[in-house]
């Protein structure tokens, strides 16, 4: 049952759309489309959210030249839960006319739908943007969008040249923020669960002694965290605690995409454990699967740092861990970091993985 929900949530992921209210424009696509130079790998780097995310990683699709002159298409996708690697295999037909303009068929799809699939523009060797649009009624329509990378992990001045030209192809400002908000969304709910995955099974690390919710409540800034894929140009990430009336904890995260300055909140809560109430589960209501996110506090001072670490177990030999330094200052001094590391080496952390989050030039 899980292969049919990953073949379908693959098939999904090939168009993750969102519905806007505006008709399907003729937007003008990648010139003299060379289709033997955008045959090979890509990475998924970004797309429009889709309900069918159903707990995946690691997307790349592969491209090939078929006999009959058409793009074979293969897209791969890892189950994080079970590590299961699900492909679906398709074909992209180019119009005769102007061949960046393709329509994308699954044979397992029902009815045979083609999706369209246009290349708005690539340099063949680092990015591609895609878009495709299907009007719904007289009003709206059903909308793609897809950054593609030839490397796993894009240089920033690569993800903001794929950016860039989303901003003069789209040519209309309002257009182009909701753009990046729906990605930025995106990236929020996969930011706030930056991980890694380690060959190693979740042990139960002893947290945060005594831990008091309401000496931790308030405002704090992202010094470092584990990667994720999905960090879209973002700076200045924050996190807001609130006590709600049911006791949880009120989860409110921000960052600012560095291109349009635009700002994007993502609201949630933490339920604490009652038995260790540093242990909590963190739940995004946006997040498509409901899935809960473990949310440990292993060390705080509350008044400078907080060390916080969650693991879930993939299998029986492997795990996805997250691991971040919040802290109250946005620029905190080295004496703050050295007791938030010291958190980390007593726990057997691996801190190699951690990456900084820009705090420069933030409101």
């Amino acid at each position: 049952m899980v292969k049919i929900l990953l073949i379908s949530a693959l098939i999904a992921l090939a168009s993750a759309q969102t519905t806007v209210n505006e008709l399907c424009e003729d937007k003008p696509v990648q010139q003299e489309f060379a289709m033997s130079d955008y045959l090979g790998l890509w990475f998924d780097y970004a797309k429009y959210p889709s309900i069918f995310e159903f707990a995946g990683k690691c997307g790349t699709s592969e491209y090939t030249l078929r006999p009959d002159g058409n793009l074979g298409v293969r897209n791969k996708e890892i189950n994080r839960l079970t590590g299961t690697t699900i492909t679906t295999e398709g074909y992209a037909m180019p119009d005769p006319t102007e061949p960046a303009k393709l329509g994308l068929v699954y044979p397992n799809q029902p009815e045979g739908k083609v999706a369209p699939y246009w290349v708005l523009g690539t340099d063949y060797l680092t990015y591609s943007v895609v878009w495709g649009c299907t009007n719904i009624n007289e009003t709206s329509s059903r909308q793609t969008l897809n950054i593609i990378t030839r490397d796993r992990l894009p240089s920033d001045a690569v993800v903001n040249k794929a950016i860039d030209f989303c901003f003069y192809s789209i040519q209309d400002s309002l257009k182009f923020v909701n753009m990046v908000k729906i990605l930025l969304i995106s990236a929020l709910i996969a930011v706030a669960s930056a991980q890694v995955t380690v060959n190693e099974i979740c042990d139960n690390k002893l947290v945060q002694q005594s831990f008091s919710i309401n000496d931790y409540l308030g405002f704090w800034y992202d010094y470092a965290k584990y990667p994720t894929t999905f960090e879209i140009g973002g700076k200045c990430g924050t996190a807001e605690y609130t006590l709600r009336s049911d006791g949880n904890l009120g989860v409110k995260n921000k960052q600012i995409n560095r291109i349009t300055g635009s700002t994007i909140t993502i609201e949630g809560y933490a339920t604490p454990d009652p038995q260790e109430p540093a242990k909590l589960g963190l739940f995004f209501p946006t997040v498509p699967s409901g899935r809960v996110a473990p949310y440990w506090v292993m060390g705080t001072d509350y008044e400078s740092y907080s060390v916080v670490w969650g693991c879930t177990n993939i299998n029986e030999t492997s795990s996805r861990q997250t691991l971040y330094i919040i802290t109250r200052d946005r620029i905190p001094t080295e004496f703050v970091i050295n007791e938030a590391m010291n958190v980390i080496r007593r726990n057997d952390i691996n801190a190699e993985p951690l990456r900084k989050t820009i705090q420069d030039s933030c409101p």
